[in-house]
């Protein structure tokens, strides 16, 4: 205890203090970058790469290690970029949404509403400088060993940039004198004139609010560009990190105009506004640019990472931003985002294995020669790194709370920001009708006081498996804002997720009913219908969501099953490949091949059916379906030994229910091997003591031996 003690004082002490007991002090040329990239995709990417639109980016990638950086739901910026900087599940780092309230007016998530430390408080009370500009829900500034310039500094989070804060806006207060100065030279410089260099040929200009936010994050990528660099190269940290949210904004901005066409997008809005997110993507590239000048590679491992991806092409949601239902920006966003490692120590040119979000925070900390809490949810990526790269040996602390109370930031009360909640409407986060969201009762002041956070809480909580505790949040907010639709999907989602689709079909009518063509609604009650039975219903609620978005693959995944069950085959077969070619999540993409399956063995393709089984299979190895279809395949085609081995698979995928015995101890009878057989069946009634089907097969052993 007294050494976690001596570890928290070293916040109040000299620069020249050296870190503390039981840390592995790093090289003092050790250095690590971050850069964040709001949405960053490599669908998009890679696009971008081959139209030499992002020579900065391209040039890391081909030099380093690169891949996928996987992230959990809610897929909302300040919470994966919180979990980014903590490690931590948002249950614990307690940051659930865009908004908090402060005597009764909404603003901006604040840092001083984080419940667990970020990489920069840990490092500072280690005895290590950081930098850091831009981070989500940095506000006010904490104090560090370094420099922390806040997310407020910037207008990202408010249209135009008006009503910014001035306080809190930076550590050490000197720093904001500059902010201040920069960003009165960038707004002067950066308005509509410039905004509109982005737009293609013609005279359209967009509506004022996308315009003004527009604006907002162009003059934020400018401030970035100019501070961040000149910060890193005076103050020299250990750990410097860098955040731009543009290249997620002007996907929800300016998506609607990209291909595939969508109703409402003319032939001139399409050629005025379609180039805007590949030239806001070239500015960003040219910001990782000027921030790379500012380190020395040889000293410096660069990490790249996204909180998530955002959805192109065929994979778009057929909606606008301008919906007067909240929360429908998060349906263009996917959970595949990016990482690159690039500079000191990083073993390139090549792919790293899938990473997580959480893996983040203890890669910087193994870099840098930080403790590990015990009680981080991730691990460093050490696939990207030779040998020695990384700092051993790995020294661990059970959690970096118990040094005591972190030192938060310190500001002043600031007006009420209505331009953040139109910026956040502009987006797509927050429905159009004002006041919509706000809740009749229920807390008054907090992230709980704004009804979205609640909803989002409870996804939280069921991803968890804390599926109980997750309706008793959803049904309090049901009562504080009966009018909140998201608080009716809220209790269905959870309710099928606890495979009580009977029970979710109620609260999914009530959402429908009080939002028709909320997409999310209708999609969920298709989906109860289906799980409960109710066919009839459940191909009317597909076809009616498919109506309204038919870009939703589960949904079209639905629909297709049911078409198959009709024999309706080659419709069927149309909804399983867009199933598969929408999906993002591999389970479901997998059983979108084995549907494919299916209407290749109605067909009596027999070839095409085992490409397709052996796709499901790549994409997910257990998925049971797959493994019991491909074997019935294999029996049929009297290749036991493949059979066999895929309801092995198929036992273990199970965990070993009767139903899976049964299936091997079919295929082990047909294949002469009875006595293995009989072993089978009696797994199968220890499991299922009143299974006929083991009890028949069984008798018949018996008798034919």
């Amino acid at each position: 205890m007294r050494r976690l003690a001596l570890a928290a004082l070293l916040l109040f002490l000299p620069a020249c203090s050296t870190p503390s007991t039981g840390t592995l002090p790093p090289s003092p040329d050790t250095k690590v970058l971050v850069v964040g990239l709001d949405g960053a995709d490599w669908e998009i990417l890679d696009r971008l790469e081959r139209d030499g639109r992002i020579p900065n980016l391209s040039r890391l990638r081909r030099e380093g290690a690169w891949g996928v950086l996987r992230a959990e739901n809610p897929l909302l910026s300040p919470i994966v970029w919180t979990s980014i900087a903590t490690g931590r599940h948002p249950e614990d780092h307690g940051i659930v949404g865009f908004l908090t309230k402060r005597d009764g007016v909404e603003e901006p998530v604040r840092s001083d509403e984080r419940r667990v430390r970020a990489f920069w408080n840990v490092a500072t009370e280690q005895g290590l400088s950081v930098g850091v500009v831009g981070w989500y829900a940095s506000w006010p500034a904490e104090p560090v060993r370094g420099f922390l310039v806040s997310d407020r500094a910037g207008s990202h989070q408010i249209a135009g940039g008006a009503t910014r804060a001035t306080t809190g806006l930076a550590h050490p207060p000197e720093v904001a004198a500059e902010i201040e100065r920069a960003r009165g030279e960038v707004d002067r410089a950066i308005g509509d004139a410039h905004a509109m260099t982005f737009f293609g040929p013609g005279s359209l200009a967009p509506d004022p609010e996308k315009l003004e936010t527009f604006v907002g994050i162009l003059r934020t990528t400018e401030l970035y560009r100019r501070l961040a660099p000149e910060l890193i190269r005076r103050y020299r940290p250990t750990i410097a990190a860098v955040y731009l949210e543009g290249t997620d904004a002007v996907g929800h901005l300016f998506g609607e105009y990209q291909p595939p066409r969508l109703p409402w997008a003319s032939d001139a809005e399409v050629a005025r506004f379609g180039p805007v997110w590949d030239a806001y993507y070239a500015e960003a590239d040219r910001v990782v640019g000027d921030v790379l000048a500012s380190v020395d590679p040889a000293k410096t491992t660069v990490l790249v990472v996204s909180d998530h991806g955002f959805k192109v092409g065929p994979r778009r949601p057929r909606l606008s931003t301008q919906n007067r239902y909240g929360n429908q920006a998060p349906l263009s966003h996917r959970a595949e985002g990016i990482v690159v490692a690039w500079g000191r120590g990083v073993k390139g040119p090549g792919e790293i294995p899938e990473a997580s979000v959480y893996d983040v925070f203890p890669t910087i900390a193994r870099l840098a020669g930080l403790p590990l809490a015990e009680n981080l949810v991730g691990r460093s990526i050490d696939a990207a790194f030779v040998p020695g790269t990384l700092a051993e040996p790995i020294r661990t602390v059970p959690d970096y709370e118990t040094a005591g109370e972190r030192a938060k930031g310190e500001a002043g009360d600031i007006p009420g920001e209505d331009e953040t909640i139109a910026k956040l409407r502009a987006l797509g986060y927050v429905g159009g009708a004002p006041g919509a969201e706000r809740a009749a009762g229920g807390p008054t002041q907090g992230q709980a006081a704004v009804p979205l956070n609640r909803y989002n809480m409870a996804l939280i909580l069921a991803a968890r498996g804390k599926r109980e505790e997750a309706l008793r949040v959803i049904r309090e907010l049901q009562r504080d804002a009966p009018t909140f639709t998201l608080g009716w999907v809220g209790e269905g989602l959870v309710l099928l997720q606890m495979q009580r689709a009977a029970e979710a079909i109620v609260p999914l009518q009530r959402a429908v009913k009080l939002a028709p063509d909320l997409v999310t609604a209708n999609a969920y009650l298709a989906e109860a219908y289906v799980k409960a039975g109710r066919r009839e219903e459940a191909l009317r609620g597909l076809e009616r969501t498919l109506a309204l978005d038919a870009s939703d693959p589960r949904t079209a995944l639905f629909y297709a099953q049911i078409l198959i069950q009709d024999r309706r085959v080659a419709e069927a077969e149309r909804w399983f490949r867009a199933a598969y070619e929408l999906g993002d999540v591999p389970s479901d993409r997998a059983r979108a091949c084995v549907g494919l399956a299916v209407a290749a063995e109605e067909r009596r393709d027999l070839v095409a059916a085992e490409r397709s089984y052996a796709k499901a299979l790549e994409l997910d190895p257990s998925l049971p379906g797959a493994l019991e279809r491909f074997g019935n395949l294999r029996l049929y085609q009297r290749r036991f030994a493949d059979a066999i081995g895929l309801f092995d698979r198929l036992v273990t995928a199970t965990g070993g229910n009767a139903a899976s015995h049964i299936l091997r101890a079919r295929a082990l009878a047909i294949a002469g091997r009875r006595a293995e057989a009989r072993e089978a069946l009696r797994l199968a009634l220890a499991k299922d003591p009143t299974s006929g089907e083991a009890k028949a097969l069984l008798r018949e052993l018996d008798a034919g031996s």
